[in-house]
């Protein structure tokens, strides 16, 4: 499936949502665009095949993301999991359970993603006949891991200034 298959009014109603949350909250922060919507995030240990992932219980809707990831790709992978969560693509149960992952719902989420991060839209917009997957695998090379994650004393030391676990009460 190309970029271009993707009908342009998903496209076009993922774009408006980001920019109304953006100028909603008048803030490009995912962290803090998901504290005012009401979304736990969360940074834990993961497998290693997810880096990140977006599920809901009776309590409202909790981002999981890696917490071996650098700053930078925290950030990129909230906003990628927001765009799930704008795109009404919030499962009871996280998404690493089903193997079949739809390319089309991922392309979505990095198009929200794109709008909280301008520089990363240069990508999306490079060639409508580009591969979805290949955009994804893009999105997905982004994402860096701070492998010095212990400190000399062997506890987890915090990977990142304000945000590693926030809002676990609701």
């Amino acid at each position: 499936m190309k970029a271009k298959d993707v009908s342009a009014e998903k496209q076009m109603k993922t774009i408006i949502a980001a920019n109304e949350i953006i100028n909603r909250f008048i803030n490009h922060d995912p962290f803090y665009i998901a504290r005012q919507l009401g979304i736990r995030v969360i940074f834990t240990a993961l497998t290693d095949n997810v880096k990140a992932f977006i599920t809901r219980d009776a309590y409202g809707a909790t981002i999981f993301i890696t917490k071996f990831a650098d700053s930078l790709s925290r950030k990129i992978l909230c906003a990628h999991e927001l765009g799930h969560f704008i795109n009404g693509d919030v499962e009871y149960a996280p998404a690493f359970f089903d193997i079949d992952i739809d390319p089309e719902k991922e392309y979505l989420a990095n198009v929200f993603m794109s709008i909280l991060f301008p520089q990363a839209e240069i990508k999306l917009n490079a060639n409508p006949n580009t591969d979805i997957t290949e955009i994804n695998k893009y999105f997905d090379g982004l994402i860096r891991y701070n492998h010095d994650t212990k400190s000399s004393d062997g506890e987890l030391k915090i990977l990142n200034d304000s945000s590693t676990i926030f809002d676990m009460v609701h």
